[in-house]
């Protein structure tokens, strides 16, 4: 013949686990979030940023003259409004 006798416990614990407050959890959540959202911040600046140099010159009148060289097509990596307009023609 067998017995089965169930595990000793200290006294006051019952086999009922101690349910989890859904506050508790779901405050996690919006640490979490704020957390993957400042790694992601701190993270894409350096990822998107393209790697130019720049440089300034002085500007004088006169003719541009580029000559270019190569194959397949060619366009312009970037282009810029200019804020001003040409001058009137002189009347001499």
């Amino acid at each position: 013949m067998r017995i089965s006798l169930p595990f000793p416990r200290a006294r006051g614990q019952t086999d009922a686990r101690r349910p989890v407050q859904p506050d508790q959890r779901w405050l996690a959540l919006p640490v979490v979030l704020a957390l993957i959202a400042a790694g992601t911040l701190a993270w894409l600046p350096g990822r998107l940023a393209p790697a130019t140099t720049s440089t300034t010159t002085t500007v004088t009148q006169g003719a541009l003259t580029v000559a270019v060289t190569g194959s397949g097509a060619v366009a312009a990596a970037r282009t810029v409004d200019l804020a001003f307009r040409p001058p009137a023609p002189s009347r001499r």
